[in-house]
């Protein structure tokens, strides 16, 4: 999982019955590089294109 690094927040606090708090924050990864999904890296991939396409390209 990447990691995330908190850059900027504010809280916002209401004292009257029927507000909500809220927590904004604003974030950026730590690393530039893209990861894939841990669900993607379980499907085999071995082949370039799947049963509709001729068997001439896999």
């Amino acid at each position: 999982m990447p990691i995330v690094l908190i850059t900027d927040f504010t809280c916002e606090i209401h004292d009257e019955d029927g507000e909500l708090n809220t927590v904004k924050f604003t974030y950026q990864y730590q690393d530039r590089r893209t990861y894939l999904p841990t669900d993607y890296l379980s499907v085999d991939h071995d082949r370039i294109f799947t049963a509709p396409f001729n068997p001439t390209y896999n």
